[in-house]
């Protein structure tokens, strides 16, 4: 399995978790949107004129480094200046991050994307090399920072979800 297979099918686990967990609350009308270049990955409902987008995001080693990574920018192939990406484009309403603990449990966090945008205006972006072909920019939010966002820690075995 590709490095790129292998991190989308992470990501739909992420997504799928983060779906139950709405089904829990009783959101409607649950849209699971897949696929790269959405403005957000669902759509829910907790009342019929109420519509709450979410951007679902996964990491690991979050526990050994203490932070999670939020994209903020991008270059494609033959560009020159990074564009804004991530969080700095994402039309959700609500940013959940699962996060990825030793064993068979995640961390997972639920934070309003303007309070997200408000904790990483304070921070500084850096440039990543994860990809050489698309070059990013991202914030290293450290937990402590979010931690007030923490939504609870759930089992969560990659292998179930996928």
């Amino acid at each position: 399995m590709s490095t790129f297979a292998m991190t989308y099918a992470q990501g739909l686990a992420a997504e799928k978790l983060i779906v139950s967990l709405l089904e829990e609350q009783r959101h409607r009308n649950i849209e699971h949107i897949r696929g790269r270049c959405s403005d957000y990955d669902i759509i829910s409902h907790v009342r019929s004129d109420t519509r709450i987008t979410h951007e679902v995001k996964r990491s690991s080693n979050v526990l050994k480094y203490g932070t999670i990574v939020i994209e903020v920018g991008c270059k494609r192939r033959g560009e020159r200046e990074f564009k804004p990406s991530g969080l700095m484009t994402t039309k959700a309403d609500v940013w959940w991050h699962v996060c990825d603990t030793p064993g068979k449990t995640c961390v997972v966090y639920c934070i309003p994307v303007p309070e997200l945008r408000s904790i990483c205006a304070d921070l500084p972006a850096q440039n990543a090399s994860w990809n050489s072909d698309h070059p990013t920019r991202v914030i290293r939010v450290p937990l402590d920072k979010i931690s007030e966002y923490v939504y609870g820690t759930f089992p969560f075995e990659a292998s179930s979800w996928c």
